[in-house]
């Protein structure tokens, strides 16, 4: 949703509706680059957590820098777009780690197709910021991507891990989740050691 709704929101940024559209663009080329070197270095998870986290602080803070400078504004936009294109990208590459070689296909699918309800919702939210309030797009895009990284914050790292062939060997990528000590399977581990 954050990746379309500052794509399509570019003629509303201010100034020339040309050069912010040449902008959202061109900040696509060099997000790949630091996608590609994020999850090298750091791994998908901690990239996108830190990619979306970025773009929530670029979307909260657009419309307030707007108000004080277009140009200010445009570049919180854009750096919020590089942002989000980096997840966006690591999105691919995670989902491809995560399932295994028999349902990865059909993970896409359903993945592509759950994203596509994000995409169709960014008119309408876009459209509640003419009608509504301006902040409020703005507002509704950065929490759905600061939920979303704390989505991501509950799946496995699969850095380093080989692509999963079967359904066991991706379930045995739940070693390293991070388990929480008040979680249910935690629970049921320690009264079983008493």
């Amino acid at each position: 949703m954050a990746f379309y709704g500052l794509t399509f929101n570019t003629n509303n940024l201010g100034g020339n509706r040309y050069i912010n559209s040449f902008l959202s663009g061109a900040v696509e080329f060099p997000a790949q680059f630091l996608c590609f070197l994020a999850v090298g270095r750091i791994g998908c998870r901690r990239s996108f957590m830190s990619s979306t986290v970025l773009t929530t602080v670029c979307l909260v803070l657009t419309p307030f820098i707007q108000q004080v400078n277009v140009w200010a504004g445009v570049i919180t936009a854009m750096l919020g777009k590089l942002a989000i294109t980096v997840g966006y990208t690591i999105l691919f590459i995670f989902t491809g780690d995560l399932f295994p070689t028999m349902m990865r296909t059909q993970a896409y699918g359903a993945c592509s197709f759950i994203a596509r309800f994000g995409s169709i919702l960014v008119p309408y939210i876009l459209f509640l910021g003419t009608t509504v309030n301006g902040v409020l797009p703005y507002t509704i895009m950065g929490a759905i991507s600061l939920l979303s990284a704390v989505a991501m914050f509950f799946l496995p790292e699969t850095m380093g891990l080989p692509i999963p062939d079967t359904l066991e060997n991706a379930r045995s990528q739940d070693s390293f989740r991070i388990h929480f000590p008040c979680s249910k399977e935690n629970r049921i581990k320690n009264t079983n050691v008493l």
